[in-house]
């Protein structure tokens, strides 16, 4: 099946989940829950407009089940403008990780992105493909 291209959901802060909601506040980090899906937003907003400074946060992204997208999975295209600002930040990988998500069904992705000005993010995978 060929793979859809998704993109992060910038609205959804999924807080109120337990385990999210417990990881917030276990870590003390901002813990956004993800549901790829073909209409999401990769602007990272969750990230957007943050007062700077050294700062970490953890994305779940979570892959739709065979019967929700009978087409295929979909990809995360990380956001990366060539002059990144706080409105507009920048997420970089390091060798052998691009973030890209597992193409399994229901399959669970976790990414933790670390800054030190809050303009350029630096990520890695924690788990991929986890189902």
């Amino acid at each position: 099946m060929p793979t859809k291209w998704g993109k992060l959901d910038k609205d959804k802060n999924f807080g109120d989940l337990p385990d999210v909601a417990e990881a917030q506040s276990n870590l003390g980090l901002p813990t956004f829950a993800v549901a790829l899906s073909p209409t999401a937003d990769t602007t990272l907003t969750q990230l957007a407009g943050n007062p700077g400074g050294p700062q970490r946060a953890l994305f779940i992204l979570t892959q739709p089940s065979e019967e929700d997208s009978p087409d295929g999975t979909y990809s995360v295209v990380w956001p990366k403008p060539g002059t990144p600002t706080l409105a507009a930040p920048a997420v970089y990988w390091g060798e052998g990780d691009n973030g890209a998500a597992s193409e399994i069904y229901d399959s669970v992705n976790v990414y933790e992105l670390v800054t030190a000005d809050g303009i350029h993010w630096y990520g890695r995978t924690i788990g991929a493909g986890m189902a």
